[in-house]
């Protein structure tokens, strides 16, 4: 479970998507931080890890979602919600 591509990617995203750059932290570190207190990681798994996330962000898989599509899922839940 833990060096599965799909929740290294999962974890990458929602951290890029919740710290902003103004916040000055290094989004890599805190992946791994949460990987290594979600899971008892050793070196080699660190490595592994780390190699995860340079293949994700060179090959442009880790994405920040727009605040326009934010807003229109949360408008779009609201007019549900309220309407339907």
């Amino acid at each position: 479970m833990k060096e599965q591509p799909e929740l290294i990617l999962m974890i990458c995203n929602a951290v890029e998507n919740i710290i902003k750059k103004t916040d000055n932290c290094d989004k890599k570190k805190i992946v791994i931080e949460v990987m290594k207190s979600l899971f008892n990681l050793n070196n080699d798994e660190i490595t592994k890890v780390d190699s995860s996330i340079e293949c994700f962000w060179s090959n442009n898989m880790i994405t920040k979602i727009k605040r326009i599509e934010k807003f229109g899922v949360m408008f779009s839940n609201w007019f549900s919600r309220k309407f339907l």
